[in-house]
């Protein structure tokens, strides 16, 4: 189940309900409305979540008949649409979480004879797999995107024992000073997006805003420049 903020309904798909269902049903907030009968094979154990980039409803995964899946879909509020195969592997009882702030899907975990330990990002095209950011093998876990903090924040699960632990995705905590891409450098790299919000940072995430705020005055203005010109190597 996902929520679509442009079409402002809450779109369910499948499910179990001693019989694996394969179903589409849209909530208009008042109004459970049964969509196309056509699409993924009946299933359960999938995720879905918003995609800020197509901006359409993606599902991937689950549990079919013929086992664990491997497919991404895509719904546009009228057909299901599947897309090229190439990304996570085929499992169930993984989760997805929509980040508005960067428009794209974080997927994570999951399940396909044993817990899995991955993370995967959907940018509206592709899947591509982030390196590095484990948080344990696990399955049946929440994920949502916390705004405020620009983060994904992941929580519980099963593992070995059922697991209270959260954990979060997303921009450091703190201010990276000229490092606008949190690279770990000030570089080439970083001058655009300090040009970008040198004429506009407005709805910036906080950690990028204060690493673009070079003096610390609470505004991105000309005083910042010689600040961040400073930082940027020799050329």
């Amino acid at each position: 189940m996902a929520y679509d903020p442009v079409r402002d309904v809450v779109v369910l798909f499948g499910g179990w309900d001693g019989t694996r269902l394969g179903d589409t049903w849209e909530l208009d907030g008042a109004t459970w409305t049964q969509r196309s009968s056509t699409g993924p094979s009946p299933r359960y154990g999938h995720a879905m979540a918003f995609d800020h980039a197509s901006p359409k409803v993606i599902l991937f995964g689950g549990q079919d008949g013929a086992g664990y899946n491997g497919a991404t879909w895509q719904w546009d509020g009228t057909q299901w649409k599947q897309r090229p195969p190439a990304g996570p592997s085929a499992r169930a009882y993984h989760a997805m979480a929509s980040n508005a702030y960067d428009r794209r899907i974080l997927l994570s975990g999951g399940y396909n004879g044993s817990n899995m330990n991955d993370t995967w990002e959907w940018n509206g095209r592709k899947w591509t797999q982030i390196v590095g950011s484990a948080h344990g093998s696990r399955r049946a876990h929440g994920m949502s995107y916390d705004p405020d903090r620009g983060q994904i924040v992941v929580f519980g699960g099963v593992v070995v024992i059922t697991n209270g632990a959260t954990w979060h995705y997303g921009p450091p905590a703190v201010c990276q000073s000229g490092d606008l891409n949190f690279d770990g450098v000030v570089d080439e790299l970083d001058v655009p997006l300090f040009v970008a919000l040198q004429l506009d940072s407005a709805g910036v995430h906080p950690a990028t805003f204060c690493s673009a705020d070079m003096d610390d005055s609470g505004t991105i203005d000309g005083d910042d420049i010689q600040l961040f010109l400073d930082r940027l190597p020799p050329s």
